[in-house]
Formats: C-alpha cells, structure tokens, sequence
C-alpha cells in the first residue's frame, strides 16, 4: 500500500495491520479500517491531498464490507466486538508465552506490536476495560523493548520488567515486514469474555401507544351534536333562529386546489424549477459523478462524519441543478 499523506500518519500502522489481515480474516482487517477512518476523518480538513486519501480508504472499506460472508459481524457490534477481543487476546497470549520461553526474534516483537494495534482498535466499540489497556500498553512496551535489544546485541528480559510500559510508538516501519499471523476462522470463539454487553442503540418504544397519530384524515367519531350556524342570529329577524347549513369546509379534507389561474406541474429529473423553463442534460460521467458523491455521503455517516455528508450532498445537487461541478 502506497504510503498515507503526513496529515494522516497516525492512521498508517492501523491501515497495515488491516492489510495484513485482509486475505485471512476480512473481519479483523474490516475493523481496522474503520478504526483507521474514524481517527482520520477529523484529520483530514483543509488538507485536499488527505481528503483524497480518505475517500479511497472508504472504498476499500465498503470493498471489505463485501468480503464479510458472515453479516453478523457487521449488524451486531457485540458480536464484532467480542470477535477481534478473542483474536488480540490469542495473538497477545502466543506472544507471551514465547517472550516467558526466551524465543527472542523479530517475529515476536511483531506479535506483539500487531496486539497491540488490535487492542486499541477495540476503542472502536467503546471504552477499554483496565486489563485490556494494561494488555495494550504491556504488548506495545514489549514490541519496542524486545525490537531495541535484539538490535543492539542484547537478551531481553523474559516477562515483565515493570518499567516504562505504554511507550507511544506507532510507526510499524520499524519492526520490518508483517508478522504471519494464523487465520481466524469466523464464528470460532476461544471463550473470552466480551465486554460487558452495550445498551440497545434507541429507548424501547411502548406499544400500547400508537407511534404516530392517524393518517385517515377523518377524526374519530364523537358523541352527536346539532349543527349550528358559525354566525348568530340577525337581532332584527322577526322570526326564531333555525339551523343553519355548514358553510365551512367539510370535516372530511378534500384534495386541496391551486389558486386560480395556476397549475400544477410535476418535476421532472433534470429540469430546473426556477422558472427558466431550460433542461439540465447531465452526461454520463456527471451521473457516475452523482452516485459517488452519495455514495461517499452515506459512507460519512457511517462515521458520523455529518459535515462531510452534507458537503457531499451538496455537490450532488450543484451537479442536477446546474449541470457544473463546481
């Protein structure tokens, strides 16, 4: 993979460790794209060449999106989530137990930098519990400690040392070419316990009442009343006061009617309604134009990225109204 602008930089460990998975477990690699996109979203303003970066990665997320047989993993984030705790925790484990064996090589100090990664991707889903950030900082610490050993003649010291653990480095550069980590087959759980289980994402609804008030337009019925004239009596009419006709509208709504002397006339696509009268002929490239922009504007939400989503749209609708992208 071609290397991020500098705006994105932070992002770039996140991206390679999705890469590395990609073949293998297109779940894992799915989750930390998008880990990747949300940090790089609020990155990217004001930076066109960035920006650019970031709509590819959009589509190379939706592409992963597609790779995913199993759609559980991506309609139920407790699911998910429980999925790519269980994988750090096996990767973080395997690597522990060859750093307590004094196996000392570079692919441990990956396994262990790959954990890591996959530790704070978990940020995705929520909060990290203490033991997972404590996880997170111990395989991140070992990564750089083991790597700095091995590179100036120096055993590492098995296990923990106690010092110095959580060191800021997310520059994958420095441990060499990706770990080969084992494949994860979906749905094979190694019974980690998963975070304790989020709220459901809208308040329950009470379904002894209505969600939304009648549609018929005819009002319930009600007791029977006589029908009164909406005027008084005329105080100089000799004779008693009788009913009168209603003259008001109808209980029942009619459709309503335009003014006199104008007409409905439908909208048809492509045609302005300003009064000009002119057709907007939108070329092919314009229409495939069109549909990337919303394509990237439902992509943005996904990210709650509303900003861009808005920006997106507007670009749609400059193009059907004007037939100019700009």
């Amino acid at each position: 993979m071609a290397a991020l602008p500098p705006r994105l930089k932070g992002i770039q460990s996140y991206i390679s460790v999705s890469n590395q998975y990609k073949q293998r477990d297109p779940v894992i690699s799915y989750y930390c794209h998008l880990y990747a996109l949300n940090k790089g979203l609020p990155l990217a303003k004001g930076d066109s060449s960035a920006k650019e970066a970031i709509l590819k990665l959009m589509d190379d997320a939706e592409n992963l999106k597609k790779s995913i047989e199993d759609k559980e993993y991506i309609k139920d984030e407790i699911v998910a989530q429980s999925y790519v705790e269980d994988a750090a925790l096996k990767l973080f484990n395997k690597a522990d137990q060859a750093d307590r064996a004094a196996m000392f090589d570079k692919k441990l100090t990956k396994m262990f930098y790959v954990a890591s990664q996959l530790f704070t991707v978990l940020e995705h889903f929520g909060d990290l519990t203490d033991e997972i950030e404590h996880k997170r900082k111990y395989a991140k610490w070992k990564a750089v400690e083991i790597d700095r050993c091995l590179k100036n003649g120096i055993t590492p010291t098995p296990g923990p040392a106690g010092v110095n653990e959580g060191e800021d480095d997310d520059d994958p550069s420095q441990f060499g070419q990706p770990v080969a980590i084992p494949p994860q087959p979906p749905g094979s759980y190694s019974g980690v316990q998963p975070y304790p289980p989020m709220g459901p994402p809208y308040p329950p609804t009470n379904s002894a009442t209505p969600p939304y008030p009648p549609t018929t337009g005819v009002p319930p019925p009600t007791d029977p009343t006589p029908t009164v004239s909406p005027y008084p009596p005329s105080a100089a009419s000799p004779y008693p006061s009788a009913p009168q006709p209603p003259t008001g509208p109808t209980p029942t709504p009619l459709p309503r009617s335009n003014p006199p002397g104008t007409r409905s006339t439908p909208i048809k696509l492509g045609e302005t309604t300003s009064g000009g009268g002119g057709k907007i002929e939108i070329s092919g490239v314009q229409k495939e134009t069109v549909q990337k922009y919303c394509k990237y504007a439902i992509s943005s939400m996904d990210f709650n990225d509303t900003e861009g989503a808005i920006s997106f749209l507007e670009k749609s609708l400059r193009i059907l109204k004007t037939g100019k992208e700009d």
